[in-house]
């Protein structure tokens, strides 16, 4: 099991975790007004689970291994599933705070019933903050550099070397219920 650092966080911390919930917050808001239809379901975010904790690595204290896994569905009758697979070590200098090492994710596309493709990659970087959120409630916030490195089905021969993108993803870590915004352009 995942050892995480349920103490009291410092004042650092705290102000780190209100920053990035309240980014969030705006982020949500600012999209919801701009797409009409299901304002709780924007376009770009999912919904899902956490389905591994990860690996804890005693001697380094690395996670490897930390997997979600979320759907997205529009009005167009696609759906996607994106699965995150994320390693993250500690930093010294802000406590529940992780820098991320790599990983893997990939994106299955599913257009009217049809399988359309999978893009799929490596994950160049980013950061993983554990805090609470207004109810008290360990959260695992996580923003994720991607890179695509191949793709299959219809995606398949398109350029996605250069595709890009990023994930900015929240997990309740009781209920292990997770919500994240995609941006990918493909």
């Amino acid at each position: 099991m995942k050892a995480r650092n349920n103490t009291t966080t410092n004042t650092l911390a705290r102000v780190v975790a209100i920053v990035v919930l309240a980014l969030g917050f705006m982020t949500s808001a600012v999209v919801a007004q701009e797409k009409s239809g299901d304002a709780n379901r924007p376009d770009g975010y999912y919904h899902g689970v956490e389905t591994s904790e990860g690996t804890l690595e005693a001697v380094t204290g690395n996670i490897f291994g930390n997997t979600v896994v979320m759907n997205y569905f529009n009005e167009d009758l696609e759906t996607r599933c994106l699965t995150v697979s994320l390693d993250y070590a500690t930093t010294q200098f802000v406590p529940n705070s992780f820098i991320v090492m790599g990983g893997s994710w990939s994106l299955v596309v599913i257009s009217r019933g049809v399988y359309a493709g999978t893009i799929y990659g490596k994950i160049l970087g980013g950061n993983v903050l554990v805090s609470e959120n207004s109810i008290g409630r360990p959260i695992q916030s996580a923003q994720l550099n991607l890179q695509a490195t191949g793709a299959l089905g219809s995606f398949e021969g398109n350029k996605v070397a250069a595709l890009s993108g990023f994930l900015d993803m929240t997990t309740d870590l009781r209920a292990k219920s997770a919500v994240g915004r995609v941006v990918l352009d493909f």
